[in-house]
């Protein structure tokens, strides 16, 4: 699971899903 505080930026301000995760972004495939 993804903590939100990881997040860079609202999930609402992007268009998919994306956490910040050891200096690099990964997406969230639902």
């Amino acid at each position: 699971m993804w903590s939100t505080k990881d997040v860079p930026l609202p999930l609402e301000e992007v268009e998919e899903p994306q956490v910040w995760v050891n200096g690099e972004i990964f997406q969230q495939q639902e």
